[in-house]
């Protein structure tokens, strides 16, 4: 497993030989953890460019009123597309 990378402070991705992990933050609501910090599984992509497309799409919808901002958080995620790509390269020729 590698991981996880924070793509942004809501967003971050896991990942292992098969797939890519797409993660996204919440605040416990009830319980013993109550008030604390959880990570739920938003979907899993066996291609990367798979997951960054999702992560624009739900950063573009949750934005949607400031597309200033829009614009902002999609710069700031092309940049970790970057070094995810680099990762995924790094990764594939330890397997290999």
């Amino acid at each position: 497993m590698w991981g996880p990378y924070n793509i942004t402070e809501d967003y971050r991705v896991m990942a292992d030989s098969l797939s890519y992990v797409l993660q996204k933050k919440r605040i416990v609501k009830d319980g013993k953890n109550k008030g604390e910090e959880a990570w739920d599984n938003e979907g899993y992509f066996g291609r990367i460019d798979h997951l960054l497309n999702r992560i624009l799409n739900l950063e573009l919808m949750e934005h949607l009123g400031d597309m200033k901002l829009a614009v902002e958080r999609i710069d700031a995620i092309e940049e970790h597309l970057y070094i995810l790509i680099k990762i995924k390269k790094e990764r594939e020729a330890s397997w290999s």
